[in-house]
């Protein structure tokens, strides 16, 4: 399946490796690696204004990833949209964007069929939203809009450090929101309640004491793989059919943005995982390593798995059904009030499932 992500800064960078060792370690229907080159190398582009963490993931013996496809400065961006979207001030242009979209022409030269195109990068730094919206442009403009382009954004914690976090994302989104075709959004501060609540229901046996997230046992690298788990689930085949005949069935990025993105004001999606996990145990190491151990799938009844994952949901507001009930009349101040009501917000909910790991087609007939 020739889908090209590019990893843009270091969040984006640090998802991708921890997405591509998941998909390297998970071989369902024969061991077929999907997201990976005929050479075994990742379909993948590396951009960042610094070399620190493009470095290090080289520098891995099992490294997924070429070295020709790895672009990056020693400037940064200062933590600055306009610095990332136009680059330093020289007389050279932006030559990291120049330098990354060469690499990425030249992954789609070598797809056999292009699928479309993923691009990682967080909403909170210069280089994951000045550069990358400035990279998502430029994928546009090279792909048009016949190939899809999804983008998956991590949004920073609301007491983060930065104080120019929020104007980033905000400039960040409205690119987003005119370049891609779907959109994936991922907060930390919801991944990192879901992790503290996973660390101590596996830590103690009553789970209804309130959880200290400030003091639970999370690390940024088990927020990154929360993310990994979740991609991995949707970009990995689902298995069509019954059993062990079913046939394995990609990724269609222009399914997923046509059933959940009909329209430019729906693109934001919400992506969630119920993860399997090792054994609990009692002991808070034990605890903190079953976080981090993903067990072989398990045939646990569904309606235990809908009501583990519907607990990790984030819930409507009571007036839920009120906001939901859309009359256009109303909106145009013709409900017979004899003036203008205003408009009620419009809600668009869209879902799909999937379920993955060994024998998950055969435990869904269970």
């Amino acid at each position: 399946m020739s889908l090209v992500t590019i990893q843009v800064g270091q969040c984006g960078n640090q998802i991708g490796a921890a997405l591509y060792n998941t998909l390297n370690a998970e071989r369902p229907f024969g061991g077929e690696r999907y997201l990976f080159g005929e050479d075994g190398k990742a379909r993948c582009v590396l951009v960042d204004g610094e070399a620190k963490v493009i470095g290090a993931l080289l520098r891995d013996a099992n490294s997924p990833f070429k070295v020709q496809n790895a672009f990056f400065e020693h400037s940064g961006r200062g933590n600055n949209w306009a610095l990332g979207y136009y680059g330093p001030c020289n007389d050279f242009g932006n030559v990291l964007v120049d330098n990354a979209m060469e690499g990425f022409r030249k992954e789609l030269e070598s797809a056999s069929m292009y699928r479309g195109c993923v691009l990682l990068h967080s909403l909170c730094g210069g280089t994951g939203a000045g550069l990358g919206s400035r990279i998502m442009e430029e994928v546009r403009d090279t792909i048009g809009h016949g190939a899809p382009l999804m983008s998956v954004s991590v949004m920073p914690f609301v007491t983060g450090e930065l104080p120019l976090q929020h104007y980033n994302s905000a400039l960040c989104l409205s690119r987003v929101l005119s370049e891609a075709d779907t959109s994936i959004l991922f907060s930390n501060d919801s991944i990192m309640s879901i992790c503290a609540k996973r660390l101590a229901k596996r830590g103690s046996s009553n789970v209804a004491k309130p959880v200290d997230i400030a003091a639970s046992d999370v690390r940024i690298s088990d927020l990154n793989k929360y993310i990994a788990m979740a991609l991995a689930g949707l970009v990995q085949p689902c298995s069509v059919g019954s059993g062990k005949a079913g046939v394995p069935h990609p990724l269609d990025l222009h399914s997923l943005a046509a059933s959940l993105s009909p329209s430019r004001d729906s693109k934001f999606l919400d992506l969630w995982s119920v993860q399997e996990q090792a054994a609990s145990s009692s002991s808070a190491a034990a605890a903190s390593s079953s976080l981090r151990t993903t067990a072989s799938f398990s045939a646990r009844p569904w309606q235990h798995l809908g009501a583990e994952l519907s607990g990790e949901l984030p819930k409507f507001g009571p007036r839920w059904e009120e906001e939901a009930a859309y009359d256009p009349d109303d909106a145009l101040g013709g409900g017979g009030g004899g003036g203008m009501a205003p408009p009620k917000r419009i809600r668009t909910v869209a879902y799909r499932l999937w379920a993955r790991g060994r024998d998950a087609g055969a435990a869904g007939q269970e």
